[in-house]
Parts: C-alpha cells; structure tokens; sequence
C-alpha cells in the first residue's frame, strides 16, 4: 500500500495531503530585501522546508552542538516519570507517519543548505477544532536578525492559507524576551497565563497563550502583510 510505503521511507512523497514539494519555501537574497537583519555570516539564500528521515539526524546535531543556548528552553520529561524518549530511529519513523497523517509538520530552517533552526506544528486536531501549536528554534549563531520571526511566519500561512487550519497557537514562557517579542512583531493575540503548562528542563513552566486565527489572520497572509513585496520577488 503507498500509504505504508510511504511512511516507512521516512520521506513521505506526500504530507498533510499534498506533495512534499509545496512545502518547500524559498526566497533568495533575504538581506537586500530586507526579509532579515545582516550579520557576521551573509546570507545569500533563506529556506524552510520538511525536516523528514535523515534531515532529523542533521536538526538533531545542530540542536545538540548548541546545547548550552538551547537547552534551558527545551521541553523534557517531568522528574520521576517512568517513560523513555524514543530512539532517533523510532522517532523518524514516528514523526513521518505523523507528518502523513497531519498532526505534525517539522519544517527546518536553512541558510545556504546549512540547518539553522526548526519550526515545528504539533499536536494537530482537525474535524470541529482544525488547530496546531507551533514550537521553534534558531541557532545561536543566526538569533537576532529576524529569521525566525519571518520562518516561524512562513509557516502559519502554509497552514492557515494553504492547509485549511482555522487556528494556531503558541505558548511562550513569560521570561524568554525573544520569543514574546515575536509574538509581537507577528501582531498575535494574548489569549491567557497557563500555570506550569510545560515541563522545561526539568522543571514545570509557566507559559503564555498566543494565538492567531482566520477572522485575525491578515488579508494576504503574515508574510505579505509584515514584509509586503518584499517577500514575494523571486520567491
């Protein structure tokens, strides 16, 4: 059966109803046309797409090498609980039998064909609720210069615009400064305080609830409407 076959190649043909190449996005000299802010490292071409079968291995080195910048904001396993993270075998099986199934969709963040960062929607429901939550990452290396704004950006109009989701939220700890400042930049809803609604490096954390859904959803999408012409010349 395709569906089968699919999966079990850990790079599905097709996810979340579509061929995996209409979630491939691209936009070249993102510099000049002030998608995102110069740094030490130039940038000639920006890109998100599918992080599926081996492209984990590559996101999980990069994520592993930056640890001490990463570590004090990533979700763990609470103290004391009996259960076992999966193998990066059994979680490349997992995350592509879900990325099939639409309930979850890692996207990851490249300059120049070198993994930078993820950008991941989770924990899909569709029917009556049709929503995600995102969670997202940059290196230390690339922060500050606006691209995960613009990624994490790119990727609600994929799912908003283009994959029929009517809701996605985010959920921010109330001490991480960068993320709520994106939350602001991308002009989402503060919706509420979630006490200890995560556990983060080990620890229960509070969170805050952003949310944009399609009445507060700008005509023309995020990125058109934060970025304008910019974002579509050349794209």
């Amino acid at each position: 059966m395709r569906w089968l076959s699919d999966v079990f190649d850990l790079r599905p043909r097709r996810i979340w109803g579509a061929p995996i190449g209409e979630f491939v996005l691209t936009w070249p000299d993102p510099v000049a046309r002030g998608l995102i802010k110069p740094g030490p490292i130039p940038i000639d071409e920006l890109s998100v797409r599918p992080a599926l079968g081996a492209d984990i291995d590559r996101v999980e080195r990069v994520r592993l090498a930056d640890r001490d910048w990463l570590e004090q904001w990533e979700a763990t396993l609470p103290p004391g609980v009996q259960e076992e993270l999966p193998t990066l075998r059994h979680y490349r099986i997992r995350i592509a039998k879900e990325a099939v199934e639409g309930v979850t969709l890692p996207m990851m963040i490249e300059a120049d064909g070198q993994t930078i960062g993820l950008v991941t929607a989770s924990n899909t429901v569709w029917g009556a609720l049709r929503m995600t939550t995102l969670g997202y990452w940059i290196t230390s290396t690339y922060a500050a210069r606006g691209i995960t704004s613009f990624a994490v950006a790119a990727v609600i109009d994929l799912l908003i615009a283009h994959r029929g989701l009517n809701r996605v939220e985010i959920n921010i700890r109330p001490e991480n400064e960068a993320s709520l400042a994106l939350a602001h930049k991308l002009q989402l809803r503060r919706e509420g305080y979630k006490p200890k609604y995560m556990c983060i490096a080990g620890q229960w954390a509070d969170h805050i609830a952003f949310a944009i859904d399609r009445d507060s959803y700008p005509q023309g999408g995020l990125v058109h409407h934060l970025w304008g012409g910019r974002s579509s010349e050349g794209a």
